[in-house]
C-alpha cells in the first residue's frame, strides 16, 4: 500500500513528462487523489501555460473541482480565456463560471483533513 502523499508525488512528476498525454491526463488524476490540496491545484494551474492546447484543456477543466478555493487561480485562467482554440476557450469560461459560483465548504475540507491525518497515523503505526 502507498500513502496518498506518495501517489501525489508520483503523479506530480508526470506533469513534467515529455508525453503530452501523460501531462494532460495527470491533471485529472491528481484531482481525483485530493481535491482539497492547494499545492496540487497550483501545480495544475501551472499546466495552463503548457505549449500544447490539449494539455491546457485538461488543466483548464480540473480547477472547478476545487470549488471556491480555486478563486486564487482565476487570474491564470483568465489569461487563456480568449484562446483561439474554441474548445479550450469554452472550457476555461465554464471553469471560471463554476469557480465564481462555488461556495466554500469548510466542513467538508475539515473532514477530509481529519481523514488524511488518520491515514497518516495508520501508516506511521505500521512502521
Amino acid at each position: 500500500m502507498l500513502e496518498l502523499s506518495e501517489l501525489k508525488l508520483r503523479a506530480l512528476k508526470c506533469l513534467k513528462s515529455t508525453d503530452k498525454t501523460v501531462r494532460g491526463w495527470s491533471c485529472g488524476y491528481l484531482i481525483g487523489l485530493d481535491e482539497h490540496d492547494r499545492d496540487v491545484m497550483n501545480q495544475i494551474a501551472g499546466m495552463l501555460g503548457d505549449d500544447d492546447n490539449w494539455v491546457r484543456l485538461n488543466a483548464a477543466g480540473s480547477p472547478a473541482t476545487f470549488g471556491a478555493v480555486a478563486k486564487e487561480i482565476l487570474p491564470k485562467l483568465e489569461q487563456i480565456a480568449n484562446s483561439d482554440d474554441a474548445q479550450l476557450r469554452d472550457c476555461v469560461q465554464a471553469t471560471i463560471s463554476a469557480i465564481k459560483d462555488a461556495k466554500t465548504n469548510d466542513e467538508a475540507e475539515a473532514q477530509h483533513r481529519k481523514l488524511m491525518e488518520s491515514i497518516r497515523n495508520y501508516f506511521k503505526a505500521r512502521g
